[in-house]
């Protein structure tokens, strides 16, 4: 089983908080303070495929404003769902 830092696609990821739906985890990040809240029911099958999970940060702080110094990132069923 990966660990969650290696399923990020990050070493330096640090996992905040998990609880039993959902899992936080703080991303380094240069422009702006990044947390990504991951539901559990998503988790699993984003962990089959790396990749899916780094286009989906990607794209979202890719379409903010540069303005922005702090920023967290639902990740839940319906994202997953209008993401794929």
């Amino acid at each position: 089983m990966k660990t969650k830092q290696d399923f990020l696609g990050l070493a330096h990821a640090t996992v905040l908080d998990e609880s039993d739906d959902k899992i936080t985890v703080k991303v380094p990040n240069r422009k702006e303070d990044l947390t990504v809240v991951i539901g559990k029911d998503v988790l699993d099958k984003l962990s089959q495929d790396d990749s899916v999970l780094q286009r989906m940060v990607k794209n979202l702080v890719s379409r903010n404003s540069k303005k922005i110094t702090k920023e967290t990132l639902n990740i839940n069923k319906r994202n997953y769902r209008i993401f794929l």
